[in-house]
């Protein structure tokens, strides 16, 4: 004779439930990763260091500069190395992410190496997240009015 076992069922479910993958390791904070990168960005520009420069820029990256100019990455790449005492410092910057598409804006404060400003450039960065790297896509910069002392 048979007997029944009510309890099996649900001692197969606990097993069942107890038995799963561990989860997945939490992804880096994209906003963080954002930062970063535009910390990056900045200081190979400043630095003229052109292999961080082709790592950070898509291959389809369109820069539109203060001066309103299209640039391609080619062409971002390619432009003259001008010395350059100035210093560059990034503020308000606001990260916003969507999906695989972050939008970073902010100000690029350009000042001499006593702190004098020369200009600012409020811009607009828009990266796409492909293989878990962030690339550039887009860049825009609008000179914006400043003066005295940062």
């Amino acid at each position: 004779m048979l007997r029944s076992f009510p309890a099996l069922p649900l001692a197969l479910l606990l097993v069942i439930l107890s038995v799963r993958p561990a989860p997945a390791a939490e992804p880096p904070d994209a906003t963080a990763q954002l930062r970063e990168l535009e910390q990056v960005w900045l200081r190979a520009s400043m630095g003229h260091d052109r292999a961080t420069l082709d790592r950070i820029l898509d291959p389809d990256f369109v820069h539109i500069d203060w001066q309103g100019r299209l640039l391609s990455k080619k062409d971002t790449l390619a432009a003259p190395v001008s010395p350059s005492t100035a210093v560059q410092a990034l503020s308000q910057l606001r990260v916003r992410v969507y999906g695989h598409t972050g939008i970073v804006t902010g100000l690029n404060t350009i000042t001499t190496p006593a702190g004098q400003v020369l200009t600012g450039l409020r811009f607009t960065d828009v990266f796409v997240e492909r293989d878990g790297l962030w690339r550039a896509v887009s860049a825009q910069e609008t000179v914006v009015q400043t003066g005295g002392r940062r």
